[in-house]
């Protein structure tokens, strides 16, 4: 009955019941693997979500029945807060990371946790996530998660975005990056934290980390921040990009 029928047709089918009725997505890949199959995985598992403890048993048995599914993964939302203490996360975070070969947005998040309180096993296997091959221009999130390390992503070219707020990623000192591995290209950067030493980390770098910036967005708490702010927008009075620039007292 679908003699003539392009291949097209069936992807709008895929494509409008994902967007009016998407609970119904895994009932229609079921009825023509030819047809709507392939389409309506890409939907299901575009956003992967982990955020309790209970969804990683479901998570191991398709990385071991079929893997190739989580090649569809775009989003990968990671909540540590009740998953951190699951046996064997360290092992399964590795090796969820081996099968997002479409990875394109990571998100890392928890609820006021102390990334230096995780074990070195698991900061390990986050670093695979962090130091996958991501090629749109989004930034890694890291939100709520105390104490990030930030050199852990100096050498990530596709960082676009940089946001060190209250409960961000931290850096505690200049020196903790070096900086000729940083390859950022920002296009935005906010700093609601320590400018006074974010901000001549910026700088020591080569300019194309910060020399497009569209973004900028920082809070003064001391004269030692005013001053530092003040040299980045000196550097940047040559640029054209800069658009919106927020100052904050």
């Amino acid at each position: 009955m679908d003699q003539g029928i392009p291949q097209e047709v069936f992807d709008h089918i895929t494509d409008a019941t994902k967007d009016m009725c998407r609970d119904s997505l895994p009932n229609l890949s079921l009825t023509s693997s030819r047809h709507f199959l392939h389409r309506a995985q890409s939907h299901i598992f575009w956003h992967l979500e982990i955020s309790k403890a209970r969804q990683i048993p479901p998570l191991l048995e398709i990385m071991d029945s079929n893997p190739d599914v989580l090649k569809h993964a775009v989003l990968l939302q990671l909540y540590l807060h009740d998953i951190r203490d699951y046996p064997g996360i360290e092992e399964t975070v590795a090796c969820l990371s081996q099968h997002l070969t479409g990875l394109r947005i990571f998100r890392l998040q928890d609820l006021m946790a102390q990334y230096s309180n995780l074990s070195p096993d698991l900061q390990a296997s986050l670093a695979l996530l962090l130091a996958h091959p991501i090629t749109s221009p989004y930034l890694p999130s890291i939100d709520n998660l105390c104490s990030f390390p930030l050199d852990a992503v100096q050498s990530l070219s596709t960082l676009r975005k940089l946001e060190l707020g209250w409960n961000g990623p931290r850096v505690t000192s200049s020196a903790a990056i070096q900086v000729d591995e940083v390859a950022w290209r920002l296009t935005e950067f906010i700093c609601s934290w320590r400018s006074e030493i974010t901000v001549p980390l910026l700088l020591r770098c080569p300019r194309w980390v910060y020399g497009n910036l569209v973004v900028l967005d920082i809070g003064m708490m001391t004269v030692r921040d005013q001053m530092a702010t003040w040299s980045l927008l000196d550097a940047l009075s040559g640029s054209g990009a800069l658009k919106f620039l927020t100052l904050r007292w």
